[in-house]
């Protein structure tokens, strides 16, 4: 018995594309730091521990979202291959 190696790319997939992505990824979070740092002062957002916790839980929340929303779409979509 053969095993298909799990390293291998998905179809379409390219390094080039790979590294653009990375690129993208990389250039998006520098922007938004930026922006942060030198943007983030000029709000008036009071510094308490509350707007702490939902900085740091906020993100996590927005993606079980996200996921719970494409795991519910995944389960009731009718399968197209039948």
């Amino acid at each position: 018995m053969s095993q298909q190696s799990s390293i291998e790319p998905k179809p379409g997939m390219t390094m080039e594309s790979n590294i653009g992505f990375v690129l993208k990824v990389a250039i998006a979070s520098g922007v938004l730091s930026a922006a942060i740092k030198y943007l983030g002062p000029y709000l008036s957002i009071p510094p308490t521990s509350a707007i702490a916790g939902i900085c740091v839980v906020l993100p996590t929340l927005v993606l079980l979202a996200v996921f719970a929303r494409r795991l519910y779409f995944q389960r009731h979509t009718p399968n197209q291959s039948e």
